[in-house]
């Protein structure tokens, strides 16, 4: 199989505690709005 083939559809991976799968449009604005919360970083990192 040609390497350009291998990942024509992205895998999911997928364990017991951790989903991996590929990034879609639905989602992607949950997780702009998420990573993009600085609140949520300087927050966390105040505390430690």
């Amino acid at each position: 199989m040609p390497f350009k083939d291998a990942f024509i559809t992205f895998p999911k991976l997928e364990t017991e505690r951790f989903i991996l799968r590929e990034l879609c449009s639905e989602v992607a604005k949950e997780y702009y709005n998420y990573f993009s919360d600085q609140e949520r970083f300087l927050l966390k990192r105040r505390e430690e």
